[in-house]
Formats: structure tokens, C-alpha cells, sequence
């Protein structure tokens, strides 16, 4: 790793601004394995299911959808987690209940979206 790259994942990981109990968000972690080298697939955050659809078309199917929240560390746990999603529809449907079971588990939730 280069010291640009090294530099970096030391300014992520000192950052007072993280996770008060020291975990990271999505975004930095994705920063540290682009520092690292790592392969990392493309992402895209929808904030509506209509917007879900259309980039889960670009990115062709099936895809995963995944709650993006600050407020939530183990998302498979309380249903924030899709695999093999087939379709539009589906993606559409799929959005909704992966929103509705977060704000049912975790009252206040703060939710930037859906990412695939």
C-alpha cells in the first residue's frame, strides 16, 4: 500500500466523528479496501423504491438490497437484508418491506436508503 493509501485509513479510522462505539460506516470501510487494493463491486444508494428499480436495471438482476443507516449495525438481523431480488417489482416491494421492518425494530431509525 502506498503511503497516500496508508495515510488515509489512519485519518478514517482516527476520525472523532465515527461511531461512538467504534464502528465504521459502509462508506469509510469501502475507502480502506479501495486504500488496501481490494476489489470492491459498485454500489448505488436509492432513496425511493422507484429509484431502486431503475438502478437495480442498470445493474441487472438479481441484485442484494441493503438498509443504509447510521442506526444500524447487524442489518440481516432485523430484516434490512434481500439476496437474488429477481426484478423491477420485486426490487419495488422489496424496498418497502426492508424500510418498514427497520422502522418497526428500530423506532427513529435514521435511513439514508437503500443500497445495491
Amino acid at each position: 500500500m502506498k503511503d497516500v493509501g496508508k495515510k488515509k485509513v489512519q485519518e478514517i479510522l482516527e476520525d472523532p466523528n465515527k461511531d461512538e462505539n467504534g464502528f465504521l460506516d459502509e462508506d469509510s470501510t469501502r475507502e480502506i479496501m479501495i486504500a488496501y487494493g481490494l476489489p470492491i463491486i459498485k454500489m448505488d444508494l436509492a432513496k425511493t423504491p422507484k429509484e431502486a428499480s431503475v438502478i437495480a436495471d442498470e445493474i441487472g438482476f438479481p441484485v442484494v438490497l441493503k438498509i443504509s443507516s447510521p442506526d444500524v449495525i447487524h442489518k440481516s438481523d432485523i430484516g434490512g437484508v434481500m439476496l437474488n431480488v429477481p426484478d423491477a417489482i420485486s426490487v419495488e416491494h422489496g424496498f418497502d418491506q426492508i424500510v418498514d421492518s427497520v422502522k418497526n425494530k428500530i423506532k427513529g431509525a435514521k435511513i439514508d436508503g437503500i443500497g445495491m
